[in-house]
């Protein structure tokens, strides 16, 4: 009889509490992804002088699954907002990186943009809001807690955490580059634990793929 996640047995990683995805993503990566959808102003380039300016839609990293697509682009070639809106005081000092807490906690930075087409998931704002919160839900599991889910055919009795409980992500996830989702309906209704297995994979085939271009 198949059994219910247990999460509460996931062991927390040391030191990371949460991610942070709040005042971490400079710019846009739409139009280096998709060209033709906006102008690439190279005027409002974070950084005009990294060499992903250069580079074509498919060089980037990517993974793709039949829940998503997940590509990556260096924060440096985002494009910044044609108008920036002045930030106050207090949202601009949590900007800053803070380090260690008192507690010895920290959390880690992640920069992630969702594109979630209608199309290929519904045309209920309530139903793609939940797929978002869904995949972020996991992408914390993954990096805080070491969640893994081993495949359907090695298993009886799938679980989080049993094959690779004590391995953390927080080392695949740079923080110098954007990651942009985009989910398909399959990843709101397939099992938690197929969609962590997805993610982990995804994570990984990105980081090998921007080693490679670093």
């Amino acid at each position: 009889m198949p059994k219910c996640l247990d999460l509460s047995r996931l062991p927390k990683a040391p030191g990371l509490r949460s991610i942070n995805r709040c005042n971490v993503t400079p710019g846009s990566p739409l139009p280096l992804l998709f060209p033709g959808t906006a102008p690439y102003n190279r005027a409002r380039i974070v950084d005009p002088t990294h060499p992903a300016t250069r580079w074509k839609a498919h060089a980037f990293p990517h993974f793709s699954c039949p829940a998503f697509m997940l590509r990556a682009v260096p924060k440096g070639a985002l494009l910044r907002p044609e108008f920036e809106r002045r930030l106050p005081q207090i949202e601009r000092s949590a900007m800053v990186p803070r380090g260690e807490r008192k507690d010895g906690s920290k959390k880690l930075d992640m920069s992630i943009v969702f594109m979630i087409s209608k199309k290929k998931t519904n045309k209920r704002a309530v139903v793609r809001n939940r797929i978002a919160m869904r995949i972020r839900s996991a992408f914390e599991l993954i990096v805080t807690r070491g969640a893994d889910a081993e495949p359907k055919e090695n298993v009886e009795d799938r679980h989080l955490g049993k094959k690779s409980m004590f391995i953390c992500l927080s080392s695949h996830m740079d923080k110098d580059w954007t990651y942009v989702m985009s989910p398909s309906l399959l990843s709101y209704r397939m099992p938690l634990p197929d969609l962590i297995q997805h993610l982990r994979a995804g994570l990984e085939s990105i980081r090998a793929q921007s080693m490679k271009l670093d």
